[in-house]
């Protein structure tokens, strides 16, 4: 089995170097991308792991390779870490259906597997693969896990059956002033809180929310957060939240330094998933 990457995505191969398939990139005079597979690929199983992040040349050097490896009669298992555009779904905004269409682009070639990591949007593809096990020592340590919107309900509440834990979940009302209203009664008095979410930009909601359960005297508030879309902009925001700990994985790398932010490795669960493909083939 071979194993490759677009450019967005070379962070995260781990695998032995006689495992990875070489690529070749060349950049033009008027900045266009040539994109080659140096490696024969015939009849081989080959794992193709892309993130679609902007810039959108992200997403066209995936479909490039996915269209080289059919030419070149591979086996394609493709692993999408972060797709990009997946939060512009139809409900939340105007405009162009934005998740679909990268969705519609990335299946045009026909593969043996595929899968998406913690996808946004659930509801636009059945292949989300969820790794419950990428906070687990963070999980573990809380008493309560919370998901902050409805967004991420069915997520906190699968990981909160997994692990035994209760959880509460919270609505918010979007808008220049974040509100949040929760149903349960659960009390959160002297409790260790983990919340947890797919996504952070801004991280508007995430220390919002830590400052309202704030008020309902907790021992201490962190939160997990899979795909970080963080700037530098929001670090200040974050030594001066609720938060005691921000934890996110590397899908996307990290550049930010605080010291209430951690980065969770999430290259052994992709191992894992990549060795679960190379058994069933």
């Amino acid at each position: 089995m071979k194993i490759l990457a677009n450019q967005a995505a070379q962070h995260l191969l781990l695998s032995d170097a006689e495992k990875i398939a070489r690529v070749k990139r060349k950049r033009f005079y008027d900045k266009e991308l040539l994109v080659d597979i140096v490696d024969d690929v015939r009849d081989q199983d080959v794992v193709l792991f892309v993130n679609t992040n902007p810039p959108a040349e992200n997403l066209l050097e995936a479909l490039f390779l996915l269209d080289l490896l059919k030419s070149r009669g591979a086996r394609i298992h493709l692993i999408v870490g972060y797709c990009g555009y997946a939060r512009q779904n139809e409900k939340e905004y105007a405009g162009a259906f934005s998740g679909k269409i990268v969705l519609d682009l990335l299946q045009r070639v026909k593969v043996e597997s595929f899968q998406m990591i913690h996808m946004h949007s659930s509801d636009l593809t059945d292949k989300n693969i969820i790794y419950k096990a990428l906070f687990e020592e963070q999980i573990k340590a809380a008493d309560i896990l919370c998901a902050p919107d409805e967004g991420a309900y069915s997520y906190v509440r699968s990981i909160a059956q997994y692990y035994h834990k209760p959880f509460c979940a919270f609505k918010k009302n979007r808008g220049d002033d974040i509100e949040f209203s929760d149903s349960s009664n659960i009390d959160l008095k002297d409790k260790r809180l983990l919340i947890m979410d797919d996504i952070i930009a801004s991280g508007k909601t995430v220390i919002e929310l830590a400052k309202k359960l704030s008020q309902r005297h907790p021992l201490e508030i962190n939160a997990a957060v899979v795909h970080s879309l963080m700037r530098e902009d929001v670090v200040g925001k974050l030594e001066t939240s609720a938060l005691r700990k921000l934890y996110i994985s590397n899908t996307l790398g990290n550049s930010l330094f605080s010291q209430k932010l951690k980065v969770v490795d999430i290259r052994p669960q992709i191992e894992f998933t990549i060795a679960s493909l190379n058994k069933k083939n």
